[in-house]
């Protein structure tokens, strides 16, 4: 298994807070043998940053869920991309069309 391959990323199911922000469920799991640093960027589908950059810590085996809230309204799709800490290239995380 290939590093890029040791780390899972899904993004769930999205609700709206109290105050009517989008929240953004995303779990990382880490499959490698190691620590390792992961970062986050996630973009709606008319290019607006939902999360400018997430620096994510998991130890191996580790599997986190974190909540990411937005200001932005009428989100209709949320994509990212990730890539390990000190890497220049980011890779793509499957997008996800979210329920109207």
């Amino acid at each position: 298994m290939g590093k890029e391959e040791c780390i899972v990323i899904e993004v769930g199911s999205t609700s709206y807070d109290t105050l009517d922000r989008l929240v953004i469920p995303v779990t990382i799991t880490n499959k490698c043998g190691e620590s390792v640093e992961v970062e986050l960027r996630l973009r709606d589908e008319k290019g607006r940053v939902l999360l400018k950059s997430e620096l994510v810590v998991l130890r191996s085996g580790e599997k986190k869920t974190y909540e990411f809230i937005s200001d932005f309204y009428n989100v209709n799709e949320v994509a990212g991309m990730w890539r390990f800490k000190g890497c220049s290239e980011w890779k793509p995380l499957k997008a996800l069309v979210l329920k109207t």
